[in-house]
């Protein structure tokens, strides 16, 4: 039923057309886990003002730490696409790790998402991609430390963000292109010399500094406190939530700012395991830097998570014009550091596919 479906599609819309719809559903399941891309992009552009975030954050400070756990998640569409039928598309999984490492001189805590088409054959015939998104934030969860994201479909692209708080500018490294290659014997003399662009950091994730390039366009600046859009769905489970609360969070991937107005919504009974559960379901609306009302940046995202003490994300739900992405959660593995974090092998301009 997907293959006929999806043949469907690709027969009344043409070839060309029908691989360009792909890629923007594609990003569109990039929004939903980072929520904008969490997506939205919780690409999640993050947030502004610092007169609200000195208000808002030191309701934050209680944060208690994150918990060693992995999710695992089945991503689905519906929509013109389709046919309007339900989906299986890409599948996901959320880990986090609650032993805190030093980067950059800060304790931090690391949360890891990939999201792929790889046992979606349909998908992977016509659109393969994987992501890759790991964050390290402070373990207080009100600051970003470092943001490495992967993206890989007919294209490879590999950026890392760092979050300089000393100098409050976030400073965004690419993986420089095949054709922009370096010269091995150069950059390890630089290597040798104590030459590094950003210091620690790519000895740290375990990249070759030399395959990267700094970004020439200025850094984002810094307010008060900025999450990236992965360790802000962290900090919301990190505190106790209730019926008609309300948070603010601003958050940033090194280019843009988003101010997230985060509102818990209602308690519903939901069936999960042939059981009936209890759930809150939040919802996120996302407006450009230094709004926190009027036209949202994206559409809002709805996240169901456990009423108990953990608070886990067990479904996330998102609205198009082009069709609705539902991402449900298949299975819980506790008490598992992350271990995804190296399913990419570090990059190198020759191995871009």
């Amino acid at each position: 039923m997907q293959i006929n479906v999806l043949n469907i599609s690709q027969q009344l819309l043409g070839q060309k057309m029908h691989i360009l719809l792909q890629q923007q559903l594609i990003e569109r399941i990039d929004h939903i886990f980072c929520m904008d891309r969490l997506c939205h992009k919780l690409q999640c552009k993050f947030v502004r003002c610092a007169s609200f975030l000195l208000l808002l954050f030191p309701i934050w400070l209680s944060a208690s730490p994150v918990a060693d756990e992995r999710l695992e998640y089945t991503i689905s569409y519906q929509g013109g696409l389709s046919a309007m039928a339900w989906l299986d598309i890409c599948d996901a999984v959320l880990e986090t790790s609650q032993q805190a490492v030093t980067v950059d001189g800060e304790k931090a805590y690391k949360a890891v998402v990939q999201i792929t088409s790889e046992h979606h054959e349909k998908m992977e015939s016509l659109y393969p991609f994987r992501f890759q998104l790991m964050s390290y934030f402070s373990t207080d969860m009100q600051r970003a430390i470092l943001f490495d994201k992967r993206k890989k479909t007919r294209k490879d692209r590999h950026e890392i963000i760092r979050f300089d708080w000393d100098e409050r500018v976030t400073e965004r490294y690419k993986r420089r292109k095949s054709k922009q290659g370096v010269d091995p014997a150069a950059g390890q003399a630089a290597k040798s010399a104590g030459v590094d662009e950003a210091p620690g950091v790519f000895s740290f994730l375990g990249y070759d500094s030399t395959y990267f390039r700094r970004s020439g366009k200025p850094g984002q600046k810094l307010s008060v406190n900025m999450l990236d859009r992965l360790s802000l769905l962290q900090a919301v489970r990190s505190q106790k939530l209730a019926i008609g609360e309300e948070r603010r969070l601003t958050i940033s991937d090194g280019k843009k700012v988003l101010n997230y107005l985060v509102r818990v919504q209602t308690r519903e009974s939901l069936k999960q395991d042939d059981q009936k559960r209890e759930f809150l379901k939040v919802r996120f609306d996302a407006f450009k830097a230094g709004k926190w009302s009027g036209t949202p940046a994206h559409p809002a995202v709805f996240i169901w998570v456990t009423a108990d003490d953990l608070q886990i994300p067990v479904r996330f739900s998102i609205d198009y014009a082009m069709g609705t992405f539902i991402v449900q959660l298949k299975q819980k593995v506790p008490g598992q550091a992350a271990t995804i974090a190296n399913a990419f092998v570090p990059t190198q301009p020759s191995q871009a596919r």
